[in-house]
């Protein structure tokens, strides 16, 4: 019985160095793809390749020329930093050959341009892609449907003047922010109906398309911050269901908003407007976003820190208001530095109504 142990012991211990050479193998020699390094998860045996040290295009494409014993990857690093980015300003069609990534993360790098078709080989495998805080000057958004596992896309930080409408049932999270000057058409997110979040922050944007997200019926955050919006119209921020969770205007110059700029959200939502110019709560405007919450039975909150409001009377219906007054951010304050919350909702009842 002892000796049939050791054997069916040994048989184990045999089938898992089996088991961990041949996974070993996935990596390609190691003196081939210098710089580039090989890793493997221990626990999934997946691989990862990171080129972070490549010095330019030319030994990028002859280390994907090597001998890879699988083509199928998990991920792909380039990664620079802001002081020492990677040294390419250019990615050819063709340049990563054959070998697939279901991660691609290119970042901190002088790309400024990529081929149409750098990336289509991995249209059966994408299913995140990273290429911020480089030098792109455009992005082959006509690709997307191509992409059918793509979940994430981050072009953030960029140089990017202009996105085409994108098109693509998959994808769940975009992040466009910080490309200044960045412009993009009223149907841009017409056919992404599966986003949860957006970000095009800090885009120089200094408008709001009526009906810009009609069709973003799964959204919880919005980010919209550091932009040079001024006003905001009816239907600026209409949306479809009540699936938004955040919505982050804080950092533009809204001095003006108009009645219905907000619809199809529920009690629960988070308006971050701080940082602005709101010098007047209008309750034709403004009544209706904080009822919603309150009959709704929500925990969400408007926030006003930061600007700089005149608390005449015509903030009195909010002060006045407990139940209302409760779904405003404890930050508010009035353009003399007087707490919102410390005003005396008597003196409005008395002397405004």
């Amino acid at each position: 019985m002892a000796a049939r142990f050791i054997n069916v012991f040994v048989l184990v211990l045999m089938v898992r160095q089996w088991t961990v050479l041949v996974s070993a193998e996935e990596c390609p020699y190691y003196m081939d793809i210098l710089p580039c390094v090989c890793t493997q998860d221990k626990e999934t045996l997946e691989v990862d390749l990171n080129c972070s040290r490549v010095v330019d295009i030319e030994q990028l494409k002859q280390i994907f020329e090597a001998e890879f014993p699988s083509i199928n990857f998990r991920e792909l690093t380039m990664d620079g930093t802001a002081e020492d980015p990677v040294p390419l300003d250019y990615l050819p069609d063709g340049v990563f050959g054959p070998v697939t990534f279901r991660k691609v993360n290119i970042r901190y790098t002088n790309v400024q341009d990529i081929g149409d078709n750098v990336l289509l080989h991995l249209n059966s495998t994408l299913e995140e892609l990273r290429l911020n805080d480089n030098e792109l000057l455009s992005f082959p958004t006509a690709d997307l449907p191509h992409f059918p596992k793509l979940l994430f896309l981050d072009i953030s930080s960029n140089n990017l003047t202009f996105i085409a409408d994108l098109h693509s049932l998959t994808l769940n999270s975009l992040n466009l922010g910080q490309n200044p000057g960045l412009f993009f058409t009223t149907e841009a997110f017409v056919n992404v109906p599966n986003l949860v979040d957006l970000d095009i922050g800090n885009c120089s944007l200094k408008s709001l398309q009526p009906n810009l997200f009609t069709e973003q019926w799964f959204l919880a955050t919005l980010n919209l911050q550091l932009n040079h919006i001024t006003e905001l119209d009816a239907s600026s921020l209409n949306f479809p269901n009540n699936s938004l969770n955040e919505i982050i205007l804080s950092g533009n110059q809204i001095t003006t908003v108009n009645k219905g700029f907000i619809s199809g959200t529920s009690g629960e939502l988070y308006l971050v407007m701080m940082e602005n110019q709101l010098q007047e709560l209008r309750q034709e405007v403004w009544q209706p976003v904080f009822q919603a919450m309150a009959d709704d039975g929500g925990r969400g909150f408007v926030v006003l820190d930061g600007n700089p409001l005149v608390c005449g009377c015509s903030i009195g219906w909010l002060v006045a208001s407990e139940h209302l007054l409760k779904h405003l951010a404890k930050g508010a304050k009035c353009n003399n530095g007087t707490s919102i919350f410390s005003l005396d909702p008597d003196y409005y009842t008395s002397n405004c109504y």
